[in-house]
């Protein structure tokens, strides 16, 4: 599909505090299931509260004092899928007054497949626990990584009345292209 299909935006204070999203927040969080996102959520929390995992909440800081210190925009590449769709998107860190960073997260292109029920976040989940790449969406099993199609046949997601839940952190590939970013 084409570039820029849709982009969802948000600002941060000089303090790291979600302070404006823009008109395509709401709709987003909505049909992704984050009801507990939407603006009246959001606002005036700080971005890093939303950052469970502590190498993706290190490489944000890294990449927001490296966007301030250089005024520089920062710009990565980041998977945001839907159970029926691979969105393979595009962030744009972007230096603004007063230390203020907008954030534009842009779909560069999308892929439909099969859908997914373990990205179906309304579904019911058990205390089991995956862990997931917040940048590709593999699945680490005992160490290793696989791709979030090979891990669905691995653990025999498929057939499972309630799935796990999905923890999110960052693989080792994508953490050294990040930290090369940041660095």
């Amino acid at each position: 599909m084409s570039a820029n299909l849709f982009t969802v935006s948000y600002m941060i204070d000089h303090n790291n505090c979600i302070i404006d999203v823009d008109q395509n927040w709401d709709s987003f969080a909505e049909k992704n299931c984050g009801m507990n996102l939407l603006k009246q959520e959001v606002i005036g929390k700080p971005l890093l509260h939303y950052i469970s995992d502590s190498s993706t909440r290190h490489i944000y800081e890294m990449l927001i004092l490296k966007a301030r210190k250089h005024d520089r925009q920062i710009e990565f590449d980041f998977r945001c899928d839907s159970p029926g769709l691979r969105r393979y998107m595009r962030m744009q860190m972007v230096p603004e007054k007063d230390e203020m960073i907008r954030f534009d997260s842009s779909i560069v292109r999308t892929q439909e497949r099969t859908p997914l029920k373990v990205l179906e976040m309304s579904l019911p989940r058990t205390d089991q626990m995956i862990v997931m790449c917040g940048w590709c969406k593999d699945i680490r099993d005992n160490g290793h990584w696989f791709s979030l199609e090979e891990a669905v046949e691995r653990f025999d997601l498929l057939k499972q009345d309630e799935l796990p839940q999905i923890s999110h952190s960052i693989c080792e590939k994508c953490l050294e292209k990040m930290e090369q970013e940041a660095a």
